[in-house]
């Protein structure tokens, strides 16, 4: 961010980063932490889709109308979000009609929902994909559900 910040049009600097390595990679994915810095706006500019993870709780729905209203306020694409559900625990009524709430609110939820595993935080651990070490778990076809409905968005 402080790097970002010293440059001349630094909310869109990122772009000739990322133009460097359109040749050698078709796809190149950021995952980014949560809140909205000069880096997460560069982003917002730079990407053709950007995904949001959404556990079912108030506070996490919160932090996502905030992130659209950041869209709206500085006019960036709101067409390039695509939220969906992480951090799932459907047997909690909270996360229940958290879901049912939002999906009937918001259109564009995508319909992956990602459920709360341990084996999805060893990824960290492991460094390494799920399915590279449960690729049969409900969480790894969780995931190959996501990226089917990611890969139709373009």
């Amino acid at each position: 961010d402080i790097e970002l910040d010293s440059l001349k049009h630094s909310k869109t600097q990122f772009n000739s980063v990322l133009s460097d390595l359109e040749d050698e990679y078709d796809i190149i994915f950021l995952d980014c932490p949560p809140g909205i810095t000069l880096l997460s706006e560069n982003i917002f500019n730079s990407s053709d889709i950007i995904l949001v993870p959404v556990i079912p709780t108030t506070l996490s729905v919160r932090t996502y109308l905030m992130l659209l209203q950041f869209f709206k306020k500085h006019k960036l694409d709101q067409s390039k979000i695509h939220p969906f559900f992480s951090m799932v625990e459907i047997r909690k009524s909270m996360h229940q009609d958290a879901i049912s709430n939002m999906k009937s609110n918001i259109t564009n939820f995508l319909g992956a929902q990602i459920p709360y595993r341990s084996n999805v935080e060893k990824m960290g651990v492991y460094r390494m994909p799920l399915n590279d070490f449960e690729p049969f778990s409900p969480a790894a076809f969780a995931y190959s559900v996501l990226w089917k409905e990611v890969q139709q968005i373009n």
